[in-house]
């Protein structure tokens, strides 16, 4: 498939379900500029509340990242979840997620420390790390960036290729005051799941997101 039919099957997927995809956005970019609000330098709060503001920053942050992996992948696989159960699922498999996303950027800070070409090269090595935790909760953290760079070995640039794609999306959005940026992330996201069911299919069948 080339890209163009990558994004074709992606709305293909999303007929049907952008009414879902727009509220999940919505939702979750609410709660991120919640966070953000309350984690800015100039709203004064005491320390101990600070903390305890970090500390939710954090979790909710590594929930937030998970359930858009797990919703839009399952959407690309005709199989929407609900937002209940994206919480649901979020929430119990926290520290898992929590871990693969540190050694992520972990990894990722160190190449980038280097030079940001390299940095942003590993990013792309490591894209497909969380699908892969999802569709394997049994697999460790560096199992899981070790078989994302295993998957991604030789269509680093096409998938860097697909995200370019978006570009001129992103600029049309900003005449909608930021509007339509709901629609084009769930746009984006599903297409990038889609990248990814194509990558495993070689492999077979993949697993069930867990309910």
């Amino acid at each position: 498939m080339t890209n163009s039919e990558i994004r074709k099957s992606a709305r293909e997927a999303l007929t049907g379900n952008w009414g879902h995809a727009v509220l999940f956005v919505l939702l979750t970019t609410a709660v991120n500029m919640f966070f953000g609000y309350l984690s800015d330098d100039r709203v004064e709060v005491p320390w101990l509340l600070a903390l305890v503001i970090f500390l939710a920053n954090i979790f909710f942050s590594t929930m937030i990242t998970t359930g858009y992996e797990a919703f839009f992948l399952s959407i690309s696989r005709g199989d929407r979840l609900g937002i209940g159960q994206v919480i649901d699922y979020s929430f119990k498999h926290f520290w898992p997620f929590f871990k693969l996303t540190l050694a992520m950027g972990l990894k990722i800070l160190a190449w980038t420390l280097l030079l940001i070409i390299p940095g942003i090269i590993a990013g792309i090595r490591y894209a497909q790390a969380l699908n892969i935790k999802i569709d394997n909760p049994q697999v460790g953290s560096f199992e899981a960036i070790r078989m994302s760079s295993e998957l991604m070995d030789g269509h680093k640039w096409r998938y860097f290729c697909l995200q370019l794609s978006f570009i001129g999306w992103a600029l049309g959005c900003l005449l909608t005051l930021g509007v339509g940026f709901l629609w084009l992330a769930s746009y984006y996201k599903t297409s990038m799941a889609e990248f990814y069911n194509l990558l495993i299919s070689r492999n077979g069948s993949h697993s069930s997101i867990e309910e």
